[in-house]
């Protein structure tokens, strides 16, 4: 923790917890939902694997559709 964002402790701990907050999902998703590999997995390689998917937003009307460029699945 050598290096925070702000010279103030007040802000530094305010962004802490909120640094926190959001790790909190990722860990509950890690120790109830996945095994194996992406159990163990760092965020970085969390995300790419689980949400990174090409697809193409197109509007009609006043419709957005999502087109996936193929049937998606996780890897596990």
């Amino acid at each position: 923790m050598a290096k925070l964002p702000f010279k103030e402790f007040a802000l530094n701990e305010a962004w802490l917890e909120i640094v926190l907050l959001a790790h909190d999902p990722i860990v509950w998703t890690q120790a109830l939902l996945l095994d194996g590999e992406l159990a163990k997995a760092e965020p970085k390689r969390l995300r790419y694997r689980l949400l990174h998917v090409a697809g193409r937003l197109a509007f009609s009307g006043r419709r957005a559709k999502l087109h996936l460029q193929r049937p998606h699945r996780p890897r596990s």
